[in-house]
């Protein structure tokens, strides 16, 4: 997000993160009040400085699909950096196979 604040600004990089928080809360039943939720976007933005907005997104919607298990109707920081880390494992696991595809095709004589 770094970049992203950089080209940017960190007032619309905190309003995307802001959207996406907020359709994960209604999406989950919840309701956070306003101060709350600018909280969390804030601690989020500074948290994962060097993860993309898209990260951020992926991981919320996936999140609130059950892809990384139950949320137990909670939307903290503590249950989103549960998420972040596996996410952030998936990503680099998909990066690792796919250099390795790419390196063993370049490998193959012509």
């Amino acid at each position: 997000m770094m970049l992203q604040i950089k080209d940017n600004g960190k007032q619309i990089v905190k309003g995307k993160v802001l959207g996406f928080i907020t359709k994960c809360s209604i999406q989950l039943g919840l309701s956070f009040d306003v101060s709350f939720m600018d909280t969390l976007a804030e601690d989020l933005i500074d948290r994962y400085t060097y993860e993309s907005i898209e990260d951020i997104a992926e991981c919320l919607k996936k999140g609130r699909q059950g892809f990384y298990g139950t949320s137990y109707n909670k939307l903290t920081m503590i249950v989103i950096s549960d998420w972040m880390q596996k996410h952030l494992s998936d990503k680099s696991e998909a990066r690792e196979k796919y250099l390795k595809a790419t390196y063993q095709t370049s490998k193959e004589p012509l």
